[in-house]
């Protein structure tokens, strides 16, 4: 399904990377050109984790917590699984939502990392996630 805008030359176009985009041919009569817009939304935040002295990525076993006031959205990617270590988390309700997030990430042994402040806004047609590389240290023993 296309989102129609102010024209009734708006049309649907196929994307390079397969997402649909919705968008507008320039309208000479009022003289602009409205932007191709992702259909899809993206996640707020996007995280990697890895350790702060390696920096090998350990994903495995991650847990991410976002939360902007009320709302508060997680997701976790299961333990044991170094084929995962790399991967990237982003919670699903997030998507398309900007805010100012508390980010906190957890992974056993490691200490939890929390920021705060994170500002999620958008380019004007989708949000413009913020995109972390989070380095965890092991806790202080004693």
């Amino acid at each position: 399904m296309c989102v129609f805008w102010l024209s009734s030359r708006c049309r649907c176009v196929p994307a390079l990377s397969g997402l649909l985009l919705a968008g507008c041919a320039s309208d000479e009569a009022v003289g602009f050109r409205q932007p191709l817009c992702e259909l899809d939304p993206r996640p707020a935040v996007v995280v990697t984790v890895q350790d702060w002295v390696t920096k090998e990525y350990i994903g495995s076993g991650a847990t991410l917590v976002l939360q902007d006031g009320a709302f508060r959205d997680s997701v976790s990617v299961p333990p044991n699984r170094p084929d995962l270590n790399a991967q990237r988390l982003a919670t699903p309700n997030s998507a398309g939502r900007e805010g100012t997030y508390t980010v906190r990430v957890t992974r056993p042994p490691y200490a939890a990392l929390i920021l705060t402040s994170v500002q999620v806004g958008t380019d004007g047609c989708n949000v413009v996630p913020a995109v972390l590389s989070l380095h965890l240290r092991m806790p202080l023993s004693g």
